[in-house]
């Protein structure tokens, strides 16, 4: 690749802009090489000159945009598996695309083109200005785009209906796409390796918002059901800017607040006091409860006298051929956690945990570290990172890092004795 990379035309429409080849006309790509097992990068000083340039690299274009050129979707390929190599990242293997519809939904397509405007803007400096024979051209992008598409995609997991419907239909809850190697906007890379990781960062925040998508309708904004029909609501007006691309989503979480303040909490269990659970039933009350939800009916003065006839319970509602109730061992459980609360114990239910951890498919979560004393500090930052989710991810964590080092990292680990690791 040459030295100086021209910009695009800046009269040209690089979101809308089809084509593959434009824009790139005097932009000459070398083959890809693989990221070296130390990544090289550089922080320019205060004397260096930064510059923005803003051009296109055909490979991290959204997918459909790329369109027939086979030249591309090869390069694009192999980048991928040099990421998957270099970074560890196996998420990336077999990821699927947005479409070009997904691309065009109302909201979901400015979380895209927020992407798309992030990965076209670049910060360009030279390794050693002057110098013609070491001289590097080096390039990263701009960290407070990157933060403005992080902080939108975080504005989604604080609300509550998408949260709840990735549990409710069995889905862990995403993390952040975070960058994969160094700091955005600090640590210039070569065109090469910067090429690499962006089209890394560029799938996980594709995987990202079609994990979202999934469970939650952008242009209803509201939770997707298995069925046709769909809640009725009515219109509830917000402070929020029309025009912000988190004004349903705010809107959504207006609602479940004003309906939380107007009832009183019957249960320290999260699901049993969501007033809306009964809609996962097709026939609402008609039904027989589940058994996780025989514990959740409120009881005002304690536990209710066994011997005293209630008229409400039949053979349907939990007694046996011999009269006694099903749920019984439920009641003295509910007594044991109540007295628990009362002794300042805390009682630990499933929906406490925020956070899950999967070793199998979040192994690639966690940074690999090559015993390099200049990343330590960044990759000991990013492992914390990880640790504070929960004490659950912060336990395993402590057989997952072992696995992430390498070369002289994992030379030194496993010549400890096993007592000592």
């Amino acid at each position: 690749m040459t030295e100086q990379l021209p910009p695009p035309d800046p009269n040209q429409d690089v979101g809308t802009n089809t084509s593959t080849t434009q824009n790139t006309s005097s932009l000459v790509l070398e083959p890809l090489k693989p990221l070296g097992q130390r990544i090289f990068f550089f922080q320019p000083s205060e004397t260096h000159v930064i510059r923005p340039e803003r051009w296109v690299i055909p490979t991290l274009r959204p997918y459909y945009k790329i369109g027939d050129d086979e030249e591309v979707h090869e390069r694009r390929r192999r980048a991928i598996q040099l990421a998957i190599k270099g970074l560890g990242m196996m998420s990336l293997e077999n990821a699927s695309h947005p479409t070009r519809s997904q691309y065009k939904t109302r909201v979901l397509k400015d979380y895209f083109s927020m992407l798309d405007r992030f990965l076209t803007n670049f910060k360009v400096t030279e390794t050693k200005p002057g110098d013609s024979r070491n001289n590097k051209t080096v390039y990263t992008f701009s960290a407070s785009e990157f933060h403005e598409l992080a902080s939108e995609m975080e504005e989604l997991l604080n609300v509550h209906d998408i949260v709840r419907a990735l549990r409710l239909k069995g889905r862990r809850v995403p993390e952040i796409p975070y960058w994969p190697e160094g700091s955005v906007g600090t640590d210039y890379f070569s065109v090469n390796d910067i090429e690499i990781i962006a089209l890394a960062y560029r799938i996980s925040v594709e995987q990202f918002l079609l994990q979202v998508d999934e469970v939650y309708d952008f242009e209803k904004g509201d939770v997707r059901r298995d069925n046709t029909s769909s809640r009725t609501r009515s219109p509830v007006r917000t402070g929020a800017d029309p025009g912000s691309i988190s004004a349903l989503l705010r809107e959504s979480r207006i609602r479940m607040l004003t309906t939380a303040s107007r009832q009183q909490p019957t249960s320290h269990v999260p699901l049993a006091r969501n007033p809306r659970i009964s809609e996962l039933f097709e026939n609402g009350g008609k039904r027989d409860a589940p058994p996780h939800r025989n514990t959740s009916k409120p009881v005002s003065n304690g536990d209710p006298d066994p011997d005293d006839p209630d008229p409400s319970d039949d053979d349907r509602s939990g007694r046996d051929s011999r009269g006694d109730r099903r749920n019984r061992g439920s009641d003295r459980r509910n007594q044991e956690n109540r007295s628990n609360r009362e002794d300042g114990k805390e009682v630990e239910t499933n929906f406490n945990s925020k956070y899950t951890f999967d070793q199998k498919l979040k192994h690639d979560s966690v940074p690999q570290w090559d015993g390099n004393t200049e990343s330590i500090i960044r990759w000991l930052s990013k492992v914390n990172d990880l640790a504070s989710y929960s004490p659950a991810v912060n336990q395993q964590l402590g057989s997952i890092v072992p696995r992430r080092l390498q070369g002289k990292a994992e030379i030194w680990y496993f010549s400890i004795p096993l007592g000592k690791r």
